[in-house]
Protein backbone atom coordinates (compact mmCIF):
# COMPACT_ATOMS: atom_id res chain seq x y z
CA UNK A 1 0.00 0.00 0.00
CA UNK A 2 2.69 3.03 0.77
CA UNK A 3 4.82 1.38 -1.86
CA UNK A 4 2.50 1.95 -4.01
CA UNK A 5 1.61 5.24 -3.13
CA UNK A 6 5.24 6.58 -2.77
CA UNK A 7 6.54 4.96 -6.19
CA UNK A 8 3.54 4.84 -8.31
CA UNK A 9 1.04 7.26 -7.82
CA UNK A 10 3.12 10.07 -6.25
CA UNK A 11 3.25 12.37 -9.42
CA UNK A 12 -0.08 11.47 -10.60
CA UNK A 13 -1.55 15.14 -9.99
CA UNK A 14 -5.36 14.21 -8.34
CA UNK A 15 -7.20 17.80 -9.61
CA UNK A 16 -6.83 20.82 -11.26
CA UNK A 17 -5.73 21.60 -15.26
CA UNK A 18 -2.61 19.22 -15.00
CA UNK A 19 -4.72 16.56 -14.13
CA UNK A 20 -7.32 16.91 -17.18
CA UNK A 21 -3.48 17.31 -19.28
CA UNK A 22 -2.69 13.64 -17.44
CA UNK A 23 -5.98 11.81 -18.20
CA UNK A 24 -5.58 13.42 -21.93
CA UNK A 25 -2.05 11.82 -21.92
CA UNK A 26 -3.16 8.88 -20.61
CA UNK A 27 -5.54 8.15 -23.02
CA UNK A 28 -3.86 9.23 -25.68
CA UNK A 29 -0.74 6.79 -24.52
CA UNK A 30 -3.50 3.75 -24.39
CA UNK A 31 -5.18 4.23 -27.14
CA UNK A 32 -1.39 4.18 -29.15
CA UNK A 33 -0.38 1.27 -27.28
CA UNK A 34 -3.85 -1.38 -28.32
CA UNK A 35 -3.84 0.08 -32.34
CA UNK A 36 -0.03 -0.47 -32.29
CA UNK A 37 -0.71 -4.19 -30.75
CA UNK A 38 -3.83 -4.88 -32.36
CA UNK A 39 -2.28 -4.36 -35.99
CA UNK A 40 1.40 -5.84 -35.52
CA UNK A 41 -0.02 -9.34 -34.01
CA UNK A 42 -1.96 -10.50 -37.01
CA UNK A 43 1.83 -10.06 -38.62
CA UNK A 44 2.95 -12.98 -37.21
CA UNK A 45 4.01 -15.19 -40.00
CA UNK A 46 2.01 -18.86 -38.21
CA UNK A 47 -1.19 -16.75 -37.67
CA UNK A 48 -1.65 -17.55 -41.90
CA UNK A 49 -4.06 -20.64 -42.37
CA UNK A 50 -5.19 -22.11 -45.61
CA UNK A 51 -9.09 -22.07 -46.15
CA UNK A 52 -11.24 -24.42 -47.85
CA UNK A 53 -13.45 -22.97 -50.38
CA UNK A 54 -16.84 -23.86 -49.08
CA UNK A 55 -18.63 -26.19 -52.02
CA UNK A 56 -15.97 -26.58 -54.19
CA UNK A 57 -16.10 -29.40 -56.91
CA UNK A 58 -19.91 -29.44 -56.21
CA UNK A 59 -21.30 -26.83 -58.19
CA UNK A 60 -19.30 -23.89 -60.33
CA UNK A 61 -22.06 -21.45 -60.04
CA UNK A 62 -21.26 -18.49 -57.67
CA UNK A 63 -24.17 -16.45 -56.87
CA UNK A 64 -24.34 -13.70 -54.63
CA UNK A 65 -23.39 -15.37 -51.05
CA UNK A 66 -20.60 -17.04 -52.57
CA UNK A 67 -19.66 -13.97 -54.12
CA UNK A 68 -20.04 -12.47 -50.41
CA UNK A 69 -17.81 -15.08 -48.57
CA UNK A 70 -14.70 -14.88 -51.43
CA UNK A 71 -15.19 -10.80 -50.35
CA UNK A 72 -15.03 -11.82 -46.51
CA UNK A 73 -12.36 -14.28 -47.35
CA UNK A 74 -10.13 -11.80 -49.40
CA UNK A 75 -10.88 -9.49 -46.59
CA UNK A 76 -9.41 -11.45 -44.06
CA UNK A 77 -5.87 -12.06 -45.64
CA UNK A 78 -4.06 -9.20 -44.68
CA UNK A 79 -0.92 -10.12 -45.59
CA UNK A 80 -1.08 -13.62 -46.10
CA UNK A 81 -0.57 -15.61 -49.22
CA UNK A 82 -3.11 -16.41 -51.77
CA UNK A 83 -5.69 -19.12 -50.70
CA UNK A 84 -4.82 -17.98 -46.70
CA UNK A 85 -6.54 -15.86 -44.43
CA UNK A 86 -5.12 -14.51 -41.11
CA UNK A 87 -6.68 -16.04 -37.87
CA UNK A 88 -5.75 -13.32 -35.70
CA UNK A 89 -6.53 -10.54 -38.11
CA UNK A 90 -10.01 -12.23 -38.29
CA UNK A 91 -10.87 -11.65 -34.94
CA UNK A 92 -8.83 -8.22 -34.41
CA UNK A 93 -10.56 -6.76 -37.11
CA UNK A 94 -13.52 -8.04 -36.67
CA UNK A 95 -16.74 -7.27 -34.69
CA UNK A 96 -15.83 -8.70 -31.24
CA UNK A 97 -19.42 -10.53 -31.31
CA UNK A 98 -18.55 -12.06 -34.30
CA UNK A 99 -15.25 -13.75 -33.00
CA UNK A 100 -17.07 -14.62 -29.76
CA UNK A 101 -19.66 -16.56 -31.98
CA UNK A 102 -16.90 -18.07 -34.77
CA UNK A 103 -14.88 -19.09 -31.67
CA UNK A 104 -17.48 -20.81 -29.21
CA UNK A 105 -19.24 -22.26 -32.13
CA UNK A 106 -16.08 -24.04 -33.58
CA UNK A 107 -12.61 -23.46 -31.35
CA UNK A 108 -11.03 -26.05 -33.51
CA UNK A 109 -11.25 -24.00 -36.50
CA UNK A 110 -7.94 -21.70 -34.64
CA UNK A 111 -4.57 -22.95 -34.16
CA UNK A 112 -4.10 -23.31 -29.88
CA UNK A 113 -1.51 -20.56 -30.21
CA UNK A 114 -4.20 -18.10 -32.12
CA UNK A 115 -6.40 -18.43 -29.47
CA UNK A 116 -3.94 -18.68 -26.33
CA UNK A 117 -2.28 -15.00 -27.73
CA UNK A 118 -5.30 -13.41 -28.82
CA UNK A 119 -6.92 -14.37 -25.10
CA UNK A 120 -3.82 -13.13 -23.74
CA UNK A 121 -3.58 -10.11 -24.96
CA UNK A 122 -7.19 -8.99 -25.02
CA UNK A 123 -7.10 -9.79 -21.12
CA UNK A 124 -3.69 -7.10 -20.59
CA UNK A 125 -5.27 -4.48 -23.05
CA UNK A 126 -8.50 -4.46 -21.26
CA UNK A 127 -6.93 -4.53 -17.61
CA UNK A 128 -4.87 -1.65 -18.89
CA UNK A 129 -7.80 0.33 -20.43
CA UNK A 130 -10.15 -0.16 -17.62
CA UNK A 131 -8.30 1.53 -15.34
CA UNK A 132 -7.83 4.52 -17.36
CA UNK A 133 -10.24 7.54 -18.06
CA UNK A 134 -11.79 5.76 -21.55
CA UNK A 135 -15.47 5.48 -21.21
CA UNK A 136 -15.20 1.42 -22.19
CA UNK A 137 -17.05 -1.75 -21.26
CA UNK A 138 -15.66 -4.57 -19.79
CA UNK A 139 -18.31 -7.41 -20.57
CA UNK A 140 -17.17 -8.30 -24.31
CA UNK A 141 -13.43 -7.97 -23.83
CA UNK A 142 -13.52 -10.55 -20.88
CA UNK A 143 -16.25 -12.68 -22.85
CA UNK A 144 -13.69 -12.28 -25.96
CA UNK A 145 -10.94 -13.67 -23.20
CA UNK A 146 -13.65 -16.10 -21.89
CA UNK A 147 -13.48 -17.69 -25.17
CA UNK A 148 -10.02 -17.80 -26.07
CA UNK A 149 -8.63 -19.46 -23.20
CA UNK A 150 -11.54 -21.38 -22.40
Amino acid sequence: HRWLRRNVSNGVPSDGRRARWFRLAEVAAVSVLTSIVLFYLPTVSWACKEYVIRGEGVDNFRDWKTEAYYEEAERKRFFCPEGEINEMATVMFGSRLDAIKEILTDPSAFQNRTLVSIGFVFFVLTLITFGTAIPSGIFTPITLVGAALG
